[in-house]
């Protein structure tokens, strides 16, 4: 059994101290396992807003992409073209 306060102060002081160098390797074997942590504690509603809102940003990013793309391939007139 893991000691909970124990796995929170570590967690705690590992975010609140200095940046430290990580391989690559590490930083991404240690953000799975804080992932893993957190899909395995959160409630089921936290589970549904978190997909909720992910799926809002996903979209509203797509949207902007395509709003700059309509932009990049509009045509540029100057003000003397108008006249």
């Amino acid at each position: 059994m893991v000691d909970v306060a124990e796995l929170t102060k570590n967690i705690a002081a590992l975010a609140a101290g200095p940046p430290t160098e990580l391989l690559e390797a590490d930083r991404a074997a240690l953000f799975q396992a804080v992932t893993q942590l957190r899909d395995a504690i959160q409630s089921p509603l936290e589970a549904t807003l978190r997909y909720s809102f992910a799926v809002c940003h996903f979209h509203r990013i797509k949207q902007a992409e395509i709003l700059l793309k309509r932009r990049s391939t509009r045509p540029q007139f100057s003000g003397s073209q108008l006249t």
